[in-house]
């Protein structure tokens, strides 16, 4: 059970989990913000990508400026956000119902859509 323990306390020691949730979040935010820049369009994997480097390399320069000193574990935490993300965040927030590409596929024109795995039915309610 210690070399569980010690273990454990390594991994946690290597990672810092609140700068991994501050640039998944700022990700998920900033791409929101480019989806209704380009009103409903669909933003790209590699525009994705990039905005989560970018997000990546700005927090990492201010945990750098306010004096973190431990630049292995913002690499090793900047190289396992995405997985973060992936494999632990997103997960949760689909069983939560929360899924971003669920929003990507909203229309304003109309006020029911119905969605199966092959199709999509809209129903137009309003007058327009």
């Amino acid at each position: 059970m210690e070399y569980i323990n010690i273990i454990v306390n390594k991994i946690i020691d290597n990672f810092d989990f609140g700068f991994m949730f501050i640039i998944n979040v700022l990700s998920y935010i900033i791409i929101r913000m480019v989806y209704s820049i380009k009103k409903g369009k669909y933003v790209t994997t590699w525009s994705k990508r990039f905005i989560l480097m970018a997000c990546t390399v700005v927090i990492a320069i201010v945990y750098h400026l306010s004096g973190y000193d431990k630049i292995i574990t913002i690499v090793n935490s900047s190289i396992l956000a995405p997985v973060f993300w992936d494999w632990i965040l997103r997960p949760i927030l689909i069983k939560l119902g929360i899924d971003y590409k669920k929003f990507e596929k909203y229309d304003d024109s109309v006020d029911i859509v119905i969605e199966t795995k092959d199709t999509v039915v809209k129903v137009e309610t309003k007058d327009k």
